[in-house]
């Protein structure tokens, strides 16, 4: 890695490194962004800053006057949030889940002089996103006991023409995650595609399903290393699986 010709301290924290932001300058910085609805009438805007790509670990630890600004219905200082891995994410809640509704993340960096400019870079106030239709899901039959042998179940929603992602999740199952080519807004699930956890197959569980609707925003430019801003509408559902 090129010396950047100054110390800025790394700092191991449980399977994560952090690095106090002065020390990266905005050309250096991947930003890991995502709006979230999940159906209760707020939107959660999460933003993480990396340095070393896409498939880095190095979290930027916002000091000395830099900072995330997150603009929805108005404008918000986005509040650090830290993982029990390290990981450090920035955060704001705002009271609108709207289609369309629009959010805006604002890096903002502390410069006061040409040479703290050098160290810092220049600001990224423009990464864009906005949320894709609101939906909710409906079970056929409600309540469902699906057996792993030989039960189905469906699942419908208002079909759209942004990319869904569906999850499957549960204590006695493997975890499935699978990308629709298109939105049709039905699922129909088997139960010989659910495959019981190792030493868990006579057993029953609660099942979760998520199914995400997502919208690919766009990123400022001034983050040389790139990176994602996702709008996301997403919506779980429960149901039972058994032998």
């Amino acid at each position: 890695m090129k010396s950047l010709g100054f110390v800025f301290g790394w700092v191991a924290a449980m399977g994560c490194e952090q690095v106090d932001s002065p020390g990266i300058r905005t050309e250096a910085v991947f930003a890991d962004m995502s709006v979230t609805a999940s159906g209760d009438g707020t939107s959660l805007v999460s933003a993480g800053l990396r340095t070393g790509g896409g498939g880095s670990n190095t979290y930027l630890d916002l000091v000395d006057g830099d900072a995330l600004v997150a603009h929805g219905a108005g404008a918000m200082a986005m509040q650090r949030q830290e993982s029990a891995l390290g990981s450090i994410h920035y955060v704001a809640r705002f009271d609108v889940d709207s289609e369309n509704a629009l959010f805006r993340i604002e890096f903002a960096r502390r410069s006061h002089d040409e040479a703290e400019e050098v160290c810092r870079g220049g600001d990224a106030p423009n990464s864009i996103a906005t949320l894709p239709a609101p939906f909710s899901l409906v079970l056929d039959p409600p309540n469902a006991l699906v057996s792993r042998a030989s039960g189905d179940l469906t699942v419908s929603w208002a079909a759209s023409t942004d990319p869904v992602r569906w999850t499957l999740s549960g204590d006695c199952i493997e975890t499935q995650a699978v990308d629709l080519e298109r939105d049709a807004g039905t699922l129909r699930l088997l139960g010989t595609n659910m495959q019981a956890l190792k030493g868990r197959t006579g057993e029953t569980c609660s099942v979760d399903l998520d199914v995400s609707r997502m919208r690919p925003g766009s990123v400022d430019s001034a983050f040389g290393a790139g990176g994602v801003f996702d709008a996301i509408q997403t919506r779980t559902v429960r149901f039972r699986s058994g032998p």
